[in-house]
């Protein structure tokens, strides 16, 4: 017996006897970690356990799937290596060749612990091609485009959530956004579903790139709609993340202006866009440039919240133990907001 042989004899053994569980890994699945194919091939002739449960209770299975290998996924498949929900969801994030090999009708209504599908699971993975065909298949199997999550949110509005990172702007991802919510559109997605906290599709959109927010907005969607805290889509437009685009944020506050959203909209606190984004001062996303295109778009200038401070007494505040402003650009705002009525 040449040497190889006798050192598989011997992982072989300490495959079929380890007991261990949890940090420990038994030698087969090194070999699956490793990709190890003529070692693997001895573990499964000398029939090892395929469905051990072991280095945070993943499986064989699960690692062929974490490594998109649809070989070792067929072969282990053979061997009556089990699927369970966590390998499912995991496989939904793979390709389509895995998806196609572990979902079918008998497990396509399976959801994971916050409630989420498949499909959910799919299209919430960022900065890839591979989610457009595999939300085709399952919605193929299934149409279950609006249902929802225990966070109520759809398939719809997990896409747009996940969509407004900045990953997705890279490798194809505008494209594949845009192909993937035409086809939940097809498929009958409500543009109009609500989270728990009362956040809707345009509310979403209006933080991801401006093409994104653009697709939305030639839906019958209702542009004034307010969330839980009676904030709508044009102060999510404002909260955008600041690692995007500059010209993406501030091309969606003017879309959305254009659209008829209500400049003067107040948030449950009182506050109007306008109101919020000098209160937040300077350093937050690009608060001087928001300011000047609420001020063109006429903004009240003269309104107050509710604990009756207008734009002057919240320039001197602070946001968050955070001075807002500098005396330089507290001077520079006073005069942008004098020259358009304030006093």
């Amino acid at each position: 017996m040449n040497r190889f042989a006798n050192r598989v004899q011997v992982l072989t053994y300490k495959a079929k006897s380890s007991k261990s569980r949890g940090f420990s890994v038994t030698s087969f699945v090194c070999a699956m970690l490793n990709q190890r194919v003529e070692t693997i091939d001895w573990f499964l002739k000398a029939g090892v356990d395929v469905n051990q449960s072991i280095f945070y209770f993943n499986s064989p299975l699960t690692i062929a799937v974490d490594y998109k290998n649809s070989e070792f996924v067929k072969t282990l498949l053979k061997k009556g290596a089990i699927c369970n929900t966590e390998c499912l969801f995991r496989s939904a994030k793979s390709n389509i060749q895995i998806v196609s090999e572990l979902i079918d009708l008998s497990n396509i209504e399976r959801k994971d612990d916050d409630g989420n599908t498949l499909l959910m699971a799919a299209i919430s993975r960022n900065n890839t091609k591979d989610h457009f065909p595999i939300a085709k298949y399952l919605l193929e199997l299934k149409n279950n485009v609006n249902e929802t999550n225990f966070d109520g949110r759809t398939a719809l509005l997990e896409f747009l959530s996940h969509s407004s990172y900045a990953s997705v702007c890279t490798n194809g991802g505008i494209e594949t956004i845009i192909q993937t919510i035409r086809l939940l559109d097809l498929k009958g997605a409500n543009f109009e579903a609500r989270t728990q906290k009362g956040s809707r599709p345009l509310m979403f959109a209006a933080q991801c790139r401006n093409q994104v927010l653009r697709e939305i907005l030639k839906k019958n969607v209702s542009h004034n709609s307010e969330d839980n805290k009676g904030q709508t889509a044009l102060f999510y437009a404002y909260y955008a993340e600041s690692y995007y685009r500059k010209q993406d944020r501030l091309q969606n506050m003017e879309d959305l202006l254009k659209y008829g959203l209500d400049i003067d909209h107040r948030n449950h606190e009182g506050m109007t866009v306008l109101l919020r984004a000098i209160e937040q001062g300077a350093g937050y996303n690009e608060s001087f440039d928001m300011i000047r295109i609420l001020l063109r778009n006429g903004a009240n200038v003269h309104v107050k919240d509710k604990k009756n401070r207008g734009v002057f007494e919240l320039i001197e505040t602070e946001y968050g133990g955070i001075i807002s402003w500098d005396t330089q650009e507290k001077n520079e705002m006073r005069e942008l907001l004098k020259q358009y009525g304030a006093k």
